[in-house]
């Protein structure tokens, strides 16, 4: 089976931020932060449509959590309020798209 672009895409920002965990457990925080912001520049590139938002979203949760243990809380806050607003503007999309399915069903 092919994997298209955007599965490739996913497929290494998803080993990215693995590795980045990885450096993170090993105590390499500036490691794991420069990956995390290497992998989230990667999935806004060829400008993704908004199903990849959800991908986005747990990198800066991540990112977050990594500022939280490096003591910069503003860092930490900035990422965790980013990570919220993508999640929710995910939630909003998956929501009008369960709505219009409906909709088309009951027609």
């Amino acid at each position: 089976m092919l994997k298209t672009t955007e599965n490739i895409l996913i497929d290494n920002c998803l080993d990215k931020h693995a590795l980045a965990l990885k450096y993170k457990s090993e105590e390499q925080y500036t490691e794991a932060i420069e990956l995390l912001h290497e992998a989230i520049s990667d999935v806004r590139k060829p400008k993704n449509p908004i199903n990849e938002v959800h991908l986005i979203a747990i990198l800066q949760d991540t990112l977050a959590t990594l500022y939280m243990e490096i003591d910069e809380q503003e860092k930490s806050l900035y990422y965790l309020e980013k990570s919220v607003l993508n999640i929710e503007m995910f939630l909003e999309h998956e929501t009008q798209d369960t709505i219009k399915h409906q909709e088309n069903q009951a027609l």
